[in-house]
């Protein structure tokens, strides 16, 4: 009799910090397959920034971390028929900075002594409608 085993022995584990070297909590970590980016492996990073994807065959994976706010790490990998250790991977934060933000307000009412006035562009409504259905 012969039998055919594939090898799942092959891991990589890791553990993800930000700048400051504090643990990131709930990153994603994926492994993909590289021809077509569909998912073979995830799992998220524990309180303490470790992650482990395990059970994994020989072959080529894009590694890829995800955690909002920070930009996505990505990594071409080949397993021979070892484990990899990615040590410690520290994460860069996006930032995004506006010159300037406007804020601009329609007084929708507006009371005076005993009248009441209702600047219509305040509110959203159908050129078919009345002044009963702004009210």
């Amino acid at each position: 009799m012969l039998f055919s085993f594939k090898n799942y022995a092959q891991s990589i584990t890791g553990k993800v910090l930000d700048k400051e070297n504090t643990a990131l909590e709930y990153v994603a970590v994926a492994l993909l397959n590289p021809q077509d980016s569909v998912l073979v492996s995830y799992t998220t990073t524990n309180k303490y920034g470790d992650f482990e994807l395990n059970n994994l065959d020989t072959g080529s994976y894009i590694f890829q971390l995800n955690f909002v706010g920070f930009d996505v790490y990505q990594k071409k990998i080949t397993f021979q028929e070892q484990d990899i250790s990615f040590g410690s991977i520290i994460l860069g934060d996006t930032t995004n900075t506006l010159d300037e933000v406007v804020l601009q307000a329609i007084i929708p009412i507006t009371i005076k002594k005993d009248t009441i006035s209702y600047n219509t562009k305040a509110f959203k409504i159908r050129i078919e409608d009345s002044a009963e259905d702004l009210l």
